[in-house]
């Protein structure tokens, strides 16, 4: 999973025009993740699930 949306931001970030984007690739990815799991968390509590 996160090698294919590694890719998908590699091709979007591509399409932009900038190229050699390895390491905003890379920021982008943690960005990307810390917001999923910060939404995960909430909604767990939310729902009270442990």
């Amino acid at each position: 999973m996160l090698s294919t949306l590694k890719g998908l931001l590699d091709n979007s970030l591509n399409t932009l025009g900038i190229a050699n984007s390895d390491n905003l690739v890379d920021y982008c990815l943690v960005r990307t993740l810390i917001g999923i799991k910060t939404i995960k968390a909430i909604s767990e509590e939310i729902l009270e699930i442990h």
